[in-house]
C-alpha cells in the first residue's frame, strides 16, 4: 500500500491507519489539530480526507492532484482471455470502472461469469454501484489482504 510505497523512497509515515480506506486516514487525522494540509491525490479521486480535515476545522487544505488514472483499451485477443479467467483482482473504484469499459460493459462482464475480487469496501461499493456483486472482498484491504483472500476462496 502506500505506507509501502513512501518506505521504499525512505520516508517513514507519522500516521498509518488500520485499514487502508479513506475514511480510516480521515479519522486519524481529525483527531489532530492540523493548522495546514496537503492532500495527495487522483485527479478526480475521492474527497473523503479533505472533507474531514476541513470539517475537523483544519484552516488550509491543499488539494493537488499530480497524476490521473487512464483507462487503457484492451485488443480482441486480450478482451477475451480477461472474459475467460476465473478471477479478477479490482483493487480501486477507478480498477472497476476501467474493467467494465475494457471489455465492452457491465452486460457482457456479468455474462463472462468471471468473478470479482475486491480489495476493500470502497471497491465493493463501485461494483454495486454497476450491477456487479464481489465473489469475496479482502478483509485486510491491502494488495496481500486480497492476494490471501484468494488463496482461501473455494
Amino acid at each position: 500500500g502506500t505506507n509501502d510505497a513512501l518506505q521504499a523512497f525512505g520516508i517513514t509515515a507519522d500516521l498509518v491507519p488500520a485499514r487502508a480506506v479513506g475514511e480510516s486516514l480521515a479519522e486519524l487525522l481529525a483527531a489532530r489539530p492540523t493548522e495546514a494540509a496537503l492532500v495527495v491525490r487522483a485527479r478526480g479521486g475521492r474527497t473523503v480526507v479533505s472533507d474531514a480535515l476541513s470539517a475537523a476545522g483544519t484552516a488550509r487544505v491543499d488539494v493537488v492532484e499530480p497524476y490521473v488514472t487512464v483507462h487503457e483499451p484492451l485488443d480482441e485477443r486480450t478482451t477475451a482471455r480477461v472474459l475467460e479467467a476465473d478471477w479478477a483482482t479490482l483493487t480501486s473504484a477507478s480498477s472497476v470502472r476501467a474493467l467494465c469499459d475494457a471489455v465492452g460493459g457491465v452486460d457482457v462482464l456479468r455474462a463472462s461469469g468471471l468473478r470479482l475480487a475486491s480489495i476493500g469496501p470502497i471497491t465493493t461499493a463501485e461494483l454495486v454501484s454497476h450491477g456487479l456483486t464481489a465473489a469475496l472482498e479482502a478483509t485486510e484491504h491491502t494488495p496481500a489482504g486480497l492476494v490471501s483472500a484468494l488463496l482461501r476462496a473455494p
